[in-house]
């Protein structure tokens, strides 16, 4: 099961109730039943699991069930947003180019340092999908080597002037 792919649900806190409860089914009693079938089939897996809200605070609303919180969260991993770790925003960015030039049978492109700026003044409220998708629109409109900062101003129009709900200051490509 993989919600980030099911119905647009970004993780297991948008999971509708009855989905939890399928959920919660399959790791106490370790059987899923196929669709189509009337088999029940035995299954030994390991859930990742991934929320961009607070389950916690969703268990106390009575919006995710307790019972399966308590079955998830055995070992939870708590990552910051990409904006309160904008060290890694570089290291990320060449392992994205990466991908993106492999995957597309192309050079990988860089980043300029003044693209770089642009990159780290943004609050990225999309985390690690909008980098990716921020990435890729360049990638695809560019055919540079080396992306610049006003590559980038084309699809992150809010850097060249307004202000942003991130709590930076923003950084004009004027002041690059």
């Amino acid at each position: 099961l993989r919600a980030a792919n099911i119905d647009g649900w970004a993780g297991v806190g948008d999971m509708p109730m009855g989905v939890q409860a399928k959920l919660l089914r399959v790791l106490q009693e370790k059987e899923v039943e196929p669709l189509g079938s009337n088999r029940v089939a035995k299954v030994d897996v390991r859930v990742v699991a991934a929320s961009s809200v607070d389950l916690r605070q969703m268990v106390s609303m009575g919006r995710f069930r307790s019972d399966l919180y308590y079955r998830l969260s055995v070992l939870p991993i708590e990552l910051p947003p990409l904006r309160d770790r904008i060290a890694d925003l570089e290291a990320l960015c060449e392992h994205i180019l990466e991908e993106i030039a492999r995957r597309g049978g192309r050079p990988q492109r860089e980043l300029s340092p003044t693209a770089l700026a642009v990159l780290s003044a943004y609050g990225w409220p999309g985390n690690i999908r909008e980098l990716r998708n921020v990435l890729e629109q360049v990638t695809m409109r560019s055919d540079a080597a080396r992306l610049s900062a006003e590559e980038f101003s084309l699809v992150l129009p809010r850097l060249t002037g307004a202000a942003h709900a991130s709590g930076r200051p923003t950084l004009r490509l004027a002041d690059i």
